[in-house]
């Protein structure tokens, strides 16, 4: 028999008390915790008081089953593109010199906050973009 894990002594079914003599029977995840895998296991009053304050979720899904933990950490990747295909990049100084001008004017725009953008050549074509994208 495992015991009910809550501690709240702000908890209506063991008010005034840090602790819950009643059984455990429903595990219960925190969300406010930053790697939401944190989980407790209340007996079901404690359980629906918890989950009434929006701090847990229940960790089953409609047919009683356990649901495998969200993975919540996502990966992102910053994209910086310059396409070399046009008559700014034809020669080999002015295509290094063209892309240093490129880089240096969209280091400018991230120092500035910006980060999803696009890129132009010294013409004023289009040649490339900056930006976070999901991997």
């Amino acid at each position: 028999m495992n015991t009910c894990e809550c501690s709240d002594p702000g908890c209506p079914t063991h008010e005034g008390a840090n602790e819950c003599p009643n059984e455990a029977s429903v595990t219960v995840r925190r969300i406010d915790m930053e790697d939401g895998t944190t989980t407790f296991d209340f007996c079901d009053f404690c359980a629906t008081d918890a989950l009434s304050s929006g701090v847990f979720t229940d960790t089953q899904d409609e047919d009683g089953e356990e649901e495998e933990e969200p993975n919540e950490q996502t990966s992102e990747e910053f994209s910086l593109t310059i396409k070399l295909d046009n008559d700014a990049f034809a020669e080999e100084v002015e295509r290094l010199s063209e892309i240093a001008r490129i880089l240096h004017h969209a280091a400018a725009k991230i120092a500035t906050g910006s980060i999803d953008f696009k890129l132009y050549d010294i013409n004023g074509n289009t040649v490339g973009s900056c930006q976070i994208i999901d991997a």
